[in-house]
This record gives structure tokens, sequence and C-alpha cells, in this order.
């Protein structure tokens, strides 16, 4: 689906500036050999256009993958009971149902359902992960995503690494963030309050002011219970969709990668120009020593050659008188 069908006027015009702010910035990039961020942008101009990108982070057994099971109404995730099995995919639209391996746990998964034609949907390992690289994948996906949906199990959204996790996201990233406590039917009432307070305070220390939270249970949901929650997450991806904000996170996501990588490159710069500034300065010293080691040379070699001016002349003198 082009996100020109159903931008408004003004916000077409922003994708038509940005893009030709992403172009600025790639080119900026490559002349100055940044090759990561030359990377990134390049992701950003070809997803600019595509389904809207939404990641689905938090902890091993946090229920990420049944929540998205639960979102599509099939098991497309696998829910695994140890965390080793545990698995990265990308969740993309396609007439037909097929897979394709992108690397070691890596997949992207392609399924006929409506709602992938306006987003994707990436489901990561957890943060605590205990296999090495899947935190890194997970990263890089942060960079790239328009919606960044943290999970947490509704009767403990206290786990440190989450948290720390989307400290670095919105440090690093500043991307707009939701929260669903996932779950829910293993949680009391009680609990559930209490921990809905929690989360909002844990998003607002971290600078998100309003946050959005979604309590569901995916078991409820798969069950066809009517309170599992979910209907309230799809009427706000409905909303998103139909009223274009989903194009608009998109727009504000690449819009802050410009910028961060902008000011990155303006680091760097400056980085490059106090280097620079050092060695002129050790220059010029050294340039200065040097003169002044030229100057007391000079100096020297009059004074020798006054010196054997002065000793001929007396010695000539006395060699005269002799003769």
């Amino acid at each position: 689906m082009s996100a020109h069908g159903v931008l408004s006027p003004e916000l077409k015009q922003r994708y038509d500036s940005l893009r030709d702010l992403l172009q600025q910035c790639l080119s900026l990039s490559e002349r100055c050999s940044e090759t990561g961020g030359s990377a990134l942008l390049r992701d950003r101009l070809a997803l600019l256009q595509s389904a809207a990108l939404f990641v689905i982070v938090g902890e091993v057994k946090s229920g990420k993958s049944s929540f998205v099971n639960a979102l599509l109404g099939e098991e497309v995730c696998d829910v695994a009971p140890d965390p080793c099995t545990v698995g990265i995919q990308e969740l993309v639209y396609g007439t037909e149902r097929s897979r394709t391996i992108l690397g070691d746990r890596w997949e992207r998964l392609s399924l006929p359902k409506p709602v992938l034609r306006d987003i994707s949907i990436v489901d990561t390992p957890g943060t605590n992960s205990i296999i090495g690289n899947h935190q890194t994948i997970t990263e890089n996906y942060i960079p790239k995503s328009d919606l960044v949906i943290f999970v947490f199990p509704a009767k403990n959204p206290h786990t440190a690494t989450a948290w720390e996790f989307l400290s670095l996201v919105r440090k690093e990233w500043r991307r707009k963030t939701i929260f669903v406590l996932q779950q829910a039917d293993l949680a009391s009432e009680q609990e559930l309050s209490v921990n809905l307070e929690r989360v909002a305070q844990y998003a607002r220390e971290r600078d998100i002011p309003n946050p959005v939270l979604f309590v569901v249970s995916a078991k409820r949901e798969l069950e066809g219970a009517s309170d599992s929650g979910f209907e309230a997450f799809r009427s706000f991806l409905r909303r998103a969709v139909e009223t274009g904000e989903v194009w608009r996170m998109k727009w504000e996501g690449s819009r802050d990668t410009a910028a961060k990588i902008v000011n990155d490159l303006l680091a760097k710069l400056e980085k490059e120009q106090d280097s620079i500034a050092e060695d002129r300065a050790f220059y010029l010293d050294l340039l200065a020593r040097v003169e002044g080691r030229r100057e007391k040379a000079n100096a020297l070699r009059r004074l020798v050659a006054d010196s054997l001016g002065v000793t001929y002349d007396r010695l000539a003198s006395g060699l005269e008188e002799e003769f």
C-alpha cells in the first residue's frame, strides 16, 4: 500500500520534503565515509513508501509471540518453553504464505493477512536472551522502526533489562513507544491496577510523558473471549491506519533518524576539527622551536666566526712581529 494513498496534502508535502532531506543526509554521510549511517539512510528511503514497521520487544517469556499470534488470529510465531529456541521473525504481507530464511534463527514470513498491508511486524528475541547476538539483531531493527511495542508480563513488569533497553531506545533513537501488559489472565485485578500505574511511572521517568498502555490476554483471545483486551488494541491500529497516524509515525521516525545521523556527523566533524586545531597548534609550536634553534645556531655560528677571526688576527699579528 502506498503511503501517498492515505496521506493528507500537508503530510504528503512533508513526505516529499523528508525524502529530499534523507537524500541530502545520505550524500553527506557517504562523503564522510559513514558506512553505518549511509546504510541506515538507504533503508529509511526504501521503507518510506512501504508498510509501517512495528517492532515487538520485551524479555524472554513475556508473552510477545503469543501476543502476535493472538493479534493475527493464528499460530505464526513459535511459542517455545526453552529460550534457546527463540528466533526473530519479520511478518509481512504476501498473497500466499511463504517463509524466507534471512540468517541463523532469523526469517521473514509472508502472510495473506489484511492488517499486514499497512503494518509489518517484527517479533524479536528477549532483551535478556541468553543467545549473544539476539540483542544486537534487536537493536539493529529499532533504528528502522516506526513504532516500538514493549510487551511485559502483566504479573511482573518490573524486570530491569527491558527498562534498560527502553532507556536505550529513547536516548539513542527517540522512537514512538507503546506498552502492552500481556498474560492478564495470570494477574489479579489489584495486581493489574498497581502494575499499570508502575509501568506508566517507569515510562514517564524515561521521557514518555503520556504513555499509551494496553492490558491483554492472548490466551483469552485465542479462546474467543470478549474480555481479552485485543479489541482495544485493534481499534488503536485501525485508528492509526485510517487517520494516517502510522504514516505520521513513519515520517517522524525518518525525521528523527536523519536528525540523529546529522548530529552524529556534526559531533564527529567537531572532534576532527578539534584534532586538526591540536595538530596545527603542535605544528606551529614545532615551527617556533625550529626557528628558535635556527636563531641560536646562527648566533653560535656568528660567535664562532667572530672568535675565529679574532684568534686569526691575534695569531697573524704575533707571527708578523716574530717575523
